[in-house]
């Protein structure tokens, strides 16, 4: 009885080798199967022979095994899938070499640089008063950059992706799910205008995770998601969403079909479910989930990612159609029902990460709503597989679609998630489009450079540089490359909580001037625009004259004004000697505790003395010895063990860290 729900629903098998099985079936399971063997063509005939009358020698859960174990290989590829997977190549290409630049790329040139001229430098000195750098974020890209450069890497990356995007096709897909494969090959590699290069080669790795979890491949499946871990943390989340769901709902492991609309058999079901919960496959994700957590306990930072409402609305109304297009109707699921199924859970526990995301300030954040670059072609299966349900095979109607009052009531649903998924991946797709000449302009070393040497020249040691952001955020990448510390980096993730007052409806004077002081700025940087969202407040403030403010250098491109009497980076009972990567050297005085605005690390290792958390973006100094003295970065086991053991018992390192 199981036999033919799976064949029918996943694989396509020439109708003259299906004799031996088809001699068993009833009429209506002859009928559901030589309708769908009729819809196949192009696979190795001596193959499928082989494998069918090696299945029927099976029985029980071997014929399921050997089911799966099945992967037909065509003769020759489709056209339909590879036409549009070497179009997808052409368009990385382009926007790779001829587009703007990405939003996020000038933020990985710097890491690309600091980690080809530092090593694998944990600190950064010249983003945001003082913060932490690779660790907990991503590592692979660069080192794999290093040798290939930032532009290969990603397009290798895209590559990668649209490989395994055809061979999932080719295992698993069908007429049903080809425009949605089309649609997902010619929109992916749009997402190079995002410049998110460690999101680009760990979905690259989480796909290949995929097929190698569809095959039972547990070694290629753990290399897979352990790069995915190196590269991206975040596509490891959304993939362990998808894992959970496959195993809460599995119809390949059930022994029997559940069904949705009866609360005893759905609880049954989870309680299945429940007990492969410590597969291989998830295990391997919670440990890996578990590393990431470790991580950012062993390095405690005030870092969030803001969840706007405006994503957090978008978020939820396409969660929330989903559930109700993938719904169970009031008749008994099949297994073609399967995907349904899946689709559901994977749907609620998208939505419950939204309202925990919401709630709780983490580094993720709005970046939940990255599933918007697969939204359109994962709508497109949606709302086919819905409407191809069909009642369970065997029944008197089992060739008969839902009935027409159910689809006719869900059409509403399937146009608005439709509608929905297409906006919202235009959106991602077309934003960074925006703009493109200014874009090329801000995104090139020569518009910079005269800023650049301005401030080489003028610059003290220890004074930062805020520069109003703009969309490409390229001063991030040029200026620190030039040792010009900045006010600001480009990470929302670090930038939100440091500087949230730039993020309000309105800037008053007196806060921004305060703000600059305590960041230990001496210079503004105003271009001609366009501006970061964040950017436009502080642009119409600076845009009239202030008396703290003094206009020092103007071209065609860009102003610079000089902070009069700014607040330096060290208390009046010392100076500094200078300012670099990883360290700081100051030269005290007078005897007493000195105030440092940079950011608190329990890793920050003074020369003298010891110490110690004063306040966000400050560090108390105590027991320098007069004369010149320095501060700089080092990570031991030791400090990691214990601020692991401080971030789980809620202690702020306030006391003084021995040297």
């Amino acid at each position: 009885m199981f036999l033919p729900q799976i064949i029918t629903l996943n694989f396509n098998y020439p109708t003259n080798f299906c004799s031996l099985i088809l001699g068993s079936m009833n009429k209506m399971q002859r009928l559901e199967m030589t309708r769908s063997l009729r819809r196949s063509n192009g696979y190795s005939k001596t193959k499928v022979k082989a494998n069918l009358l090696s299945l029927t020698k099976a029985r029980g859960s071997k014929i399921r095994r050997k089911l799966m174990d099945i992967n037909p290989m065509p003769r020759h590829y489709d056209r339909t899938v590879i036409a549009p997977a070497v179009l997808g190549v052409t368009e990385a290409f382009a926007l790779l070499y001829l587009g703007p630049p990405g939003t996020d790329i000038f933020a990985h040139y710097l890491y690309l640089y600091i980690f080809t001229h530092h090593g694998l430098s944990l600190w950064n000195n010249l983003w945001y008063e003082g913060t932490y750098s690779f660790v907990g974020y991503s590592i692979l890209p660069y080192v794999v950059a290093s040798v290939l450069g930032l532009r290969l890497t990603e397009l290798v990356g895209i590559v990668i992706t649209l490989s395994f995007v055809v061979q999932l096709d080719r295992s698993i897909g069908s007429p049903k799910t080809r425009l949605a494969t089309q649609i997902l090959l010619l929109t992916w590699p749009f997402v190079i205008e995002s410049g998110d290069v460690p999101y680009v080669l760990g979905c690259a790795s989480i796909a290949a995770a995929a097929l190698a979890y569809l095959k039972n491949k547990k070694l290629p499946f753990l290399i897979a998601t352990l790069l995915a871990l190196l590269s991206s943390p975040l596509a490891v989340g959304f993939f362990a969403i998808f894992i959970v769901s496959y195993q809460l709902i599995d119809p390949f492991r059930t022994r029997s079909t559940p069904s949705l609309t009866s609360s005893s058999s759905f609880l049954g079901n989870l309680r299945a479910g429940s007990k492969r919960l410590l597969s291989f496959y998830l295990v391997v994700l919670a440990i890996e989930v578990g590393i990431v957590l470790l991580l950012s306990l062993g390095f405690p930072t005030q870092n969030f990612y803001p969840f706007f409402l405006s994503d957090f609305v978008i978020v939820v109304a396409f969660a929330l159609l989903v559930i109700l297009v993938s719904a169970p109707q009031p008749t008994k699921w099949s297994a073609r029902d399967a995907f349904q199924r899946l689709t559901v859970i994977g749907a609620l526990l998208y939505l419950l990460t939204a309202l925990v995301l919401m709630i709780v300030p983490t580094p993720i954040g709005a970046n939940l709503n990255k599933i918007s670059e697969i939204s359109l072609p994962l709508s497109i299966v949606i709302v086919a597989s819905a409407r191809a349900k069909t009642k369970p095979i065997g029944s008197n109607n089992a060739r008969r679609r839902s009935p027409p009052k159910v689809r006719l009531r869900r059409t509403p649903a399937y146009i608005a998630l439709l509608i929905l998924s297409s906006y919202w991946t235009f959106t991602e797709v077309s934003g960074p489009l925006t703009n493109t000449s200014q874009a090329y302009k801000q995104g090139n070393y020569r518009y910079w450079e005269p800023v650049i040497n301005y401030l080489k020249a003028h610059l003290s040691p220890g004074q930062r540089v805020e520069v109003v952001d703009t969309p490409t955020h390229a001063q991030a990448y040029y200026l620190p490359r030039a040792s010009i510390p900045l006010v600001r980096g480009w990470f929302r993730q670090a930038d939100f909580p440091e500087n949230r007052l730039l993020y309000r409806t309105h800037l008053p004077t007196s806060s921004y001037k305060n703000w600059l002081g305590e960041a230990s700025a001496a210079y503004i940087v105003l271009t001609e625009g366009p501006y970061d969202f964040s950017a436009n407040n502080e642009a119409k403030l600076l845009s009239s004259s202030h008396s703290f403010l003094t206009l020092v250098f103007r071209d065609k491109d860009v102003k610079i004004y000089k902070i009069r009497n700014a607040t330096p980076l060290v208390s009046n009972n010392a100076g500094t000697v200078s300012l670099g990567l990883t360290d700081l050297k100051i030269k005290v005085l007078t005897p007493g505790p000195v105030v440092v605005n940079i950011n608190y690390s329990p890793y920050l290792i003074p020369s003298s003395g010891c110490i110690s958390y004063l306040r966000p973006g400050t560090t108390l100094w105590e027991g320098a010895k007069v004369g010149v003295d320095t501060l700089h970065f080092g990570f031991k086991w030791s400090t990691f063990i214990n601020t692991v053991r401080d971030s789980l018992v809620s202690h702020k390192s306030t006391s003084c860290t021995s040297s």
